[in-house]
């Protein structure tokens, strides 16, 4: 097992350009480009994704790869969760060796292994620059394709800057250079959970009915600031207004936005994305 600290930074296509003209001029140690098959598994009762988890088996050339990504914490688009990874014969999910491997103890593993079945799967091409900065290693990957279901496809655009070795200020100090634009944005949503939201209005209509309900008048600084980061992935899902919504992020946010339209280009806005790295360097550095 080990633990994963990274940021995850949703990019518009227009703005990759500049992010790797940026790149070229950092201290770089090495850069590597591969195609990342990835598919994900789940039982037909959904546990994992209940659980907040994600499993899936990853091919790179021939080689193949069984990952449990735990729920962890999520702040923004912080992610820090305990990841477990398993070399694989082929391409087929081995969960009783999985789980045996690392004596993780699920219940009913037998039935879990048995039942698994393909849900969706994320495919991209992933580039990764490894880079020294301040007496850190910092790993900054592009990843660009798609992710799909049975009942439709979404586009992936992103950026994940994973501290390789040093302090978390570092990569957030690192962050702060980084050229920031309209159309990138942190995100908590996870290339799991988005699979599970392709062509899915029913799922994203749990979703907006499961942050609707909660209580934010008792959240901590870093609660509510953890709410509107899961609020705002909602809102930039939907397609048409949601008038409890946008009354639920103004009021939390405070801002005086006049409508739907002008919030969603606000979430998706460099505005946003400096508030949000100035919190998260409060929260936890």
């Amino acid at each position: 097992m080990q633990n994963e600290i990274e940021l995850k930074i949703m990019i518009e296509p227009e703005n990759i350009q500049a992010i790797q003209t940026w790149l070229a001029t950092q201290s770089i140690v090495s850069t590597e480009t591969n195609a990342l098959a990835n598919t994900y598994y789940d039982t037909p009762a959904l546990f994992f994704a209940k659980q907040k988890m994600g499993l899936r088996v990853r091919k790179v050339n021939q080689n193949c790869e069984m990952t449990l990504k735990t729920k962890g914490e999520i702040v923004g688009g912080l992610h820090i969760r305990p990841e477990y990874n398993l070399d694989l014969a082929d391409e087929k999910p081995d969960f009783k060796r999985f789980n045996s491997h690392f004596n993780l103890q699920f219940p009913d593993v037998e039935y879990i292994h048995h039942s698994l079945e393909k849900v969706f799967s994320t495919d991209v091409t992933r580039t990764c620059w490894l880079i020294n900065y301040q007496e850190s290693e910092i790993e900054i990957a592009l990843d660009q394709g798609w992710v799909e279901n049975k009942w439709g496809k979404d586009r992936i655009c992103e950026i994940e800057l994973e501290l390789k070795t040093g302090d978390l200020s570092t990569l957030i100090q690192f962050l702060n250079e980084l050229p920031m634009l309209d159309g990138m944005y942190f995100s908590a949503l996870s290339k799991a959970e988005r699979g599970y939201f392709v062509g899915r209005s029913d799922e994203i209509a749990k979703k907006v009915k499961n942050i609707t309900a909660c209580d934010t008048s008792k959240f901590t600084r870093t609660e509510q600031y953890q709410f509107e980061q899961n609020l705002a992935d909602v809102i930039r899902l939907l397609p048409n207004e949601n008038e409890q919504l946008f009354k639920l992020f103004t009021d939390l946010s405070k801002l005086n936005i006049p409508h739907w339209q002008a919030l969603q280009t606000y979430l998706k806005s460099k505005c946003y994305l400096k508030q949000n790295i100035q919190l998260i360097q409060e929260l936890y550095c």
